[in-house]
């Protein structure tokens, strides 16, 4: 068992030659027919991201139960803040809709944490928040959700999940657990208050493949515009999670054009949670939640290995429209601590990077620990960059 556990901590990628530097994923130069990877980078086609030991003490993991969250450096007062999923009444994750609301968080020893309670943001039920700085210095959120105060009450373990919409929307034909729909935010500072701009996507017709529009993932250009990737599923999320597209011609703006309509960006490839951002040469990059092979909701130990547990998908663009679905798995549910020992997640999902000058330099998660119950937290682990 030990040997087996061994040999899948490690991740692998076979050497290969490359063509282009497409064959290095856009995460390196294609030199000499070998990929040359950068500092974040490894592996022979550069798809795996290069993780550091992270101390236990770091993100958000306290007596309440947390999703993932969105990290950025205040610099007037030399505090980080970071905007997370928190489940209310006790609950965990299985009982993230209608309980789940967003909160501010405080670090005052780096981007690592640990982050300290520092005020709700957007009451019941809102999710999934990614903020993003504009040009100017002020902020964007993306959200799922809509205020609802009906919640439920998890002190005596997890509570059925919504059978009906609890606050439903007249015309809405997202599912009961009001994930359908993304809804954007402005402040002017990360301690601001957030003015509603409005939805910026909805549920579509029943037929669609995205009938339902949720997990945002923003991209802002210079100039305010907005590449917008999200996951879409068929009706009440039947046919799969898959990948599409919108755009805006400012963050200020609810007129968002869908860009594929007619089909997901890739129709054989399974994934959730998109986090988006431009290198320095100008090539797009998204981390996503695998749901595909090997991947998925469930990390477990079968016949002395651990299986399902390739939590991880790289996707990258040359111009922010075409995109290719890596099959080498950027990283997987192995955290590697400080003091030297390791652990096997149960549940890694929901990635956001911090980004400085184009490269990763944090990689942020929605957590699951073995032997926790339904409790979740969020992870934060450092890339390597030299």
């Amino acid at each position: 068992m030990l040997r087996a556990l061994t040999a899948w901590l490690t991740l692998t990628v076979a050497v290969h030659c490359c063509s282009t530097d497409t064959d290095c994923s856009l995460n390196g130069l294609c030199t000499n027919g070998s990929c040359v990877c950068d500092a974040a980078w490894s592996g022979g086609d550069c798809g795996v991201l290069r993780l550091l030991p992270t101390p236990k003490a770091n993100g958000i993991r306290n007596s309440t139960s947390t999703w993932g969250g969105s990290a950025h450096h205040d610099a007037a007062s030399g505090k980080w803040y970071m905007f997370a999923s928190e489940f209310i009444n006790d609950c965990g994750l299985n009982n993230w809709s209608p309980n789940s609301r967003v909160i501010r968080t405080v670090s005052t020893t780096g981007p690592l944490g640990p982050y300290a309670f520092d005020g709700e943001v957007l009451p019941t039920f809102h999710h999934n928040p990614q903020v993003r700085r504009t040009s100017n210095g002020s902020y964007v959120m993306y959200v799922i959700g809509r205020d609802c105060n009906k919640t439920s009450d998890c002190t005596n373990g997890p509570s059925p999940a919504p059978v009906t919409t609890p606050c439903p929307i007249p015309g809405d034909m997202g599912p009961p657990n009001m994930e359908s729909g993304i809804t954007a935010y402005f402040a002017q500072t990360l301690t601001s208050p957030w003015t509603e701009i409005g939805q910026v996507l909805g549920s579509n017709a029943k037929e669609d493949w995205d009938a339902d529009t949720t997990n945002p993932g923003p991209y802002l250009h210079p100039n305010g515009s907005v590449l917008l990737m999200y996951r879409g599923c068929g009706y009440y999320c039947s046919g799969g999670e898959k990948i599409g597209l919108a755009v805006a011609d400012s963050y200020t703006s609810v007129s968002y054009e869908r860009l594929n309509k007619a089909h997901s960006l890739c129709d054989t490839c399974y994934n959730e949670d998109p986090y988006v951002w431009q290198d320095t040469r100008g090539n797009y990059h998204a981390l996503l939640h695998n749901l595909g092979p090997n991947g998925g909701f469930d990390c477990h130990e079968a016949g002395g290995e651990y299986r399902s547990c390739d939590m991880g998908t790289h996707a990258f663009s040359s111009d922010g429209f075409s995109w290719t679905f890596s099959k080498t798995v950027p990283f997987n549910t192995t955290v590697a601590w400080s003091d030297g020992s390791s652990v096997v997640l149960h549940r890694r999902e929901r990635p956001q990077l911090i980004v400085e000058n184009g490269a990763p330099q944090y990689l942020i998660n929605g957590v699951q620990y073995f032997n926790d119950g339904d409790r979740s937290a969020t992870l934060i682990v450092p890339v390597n960059t030299q």
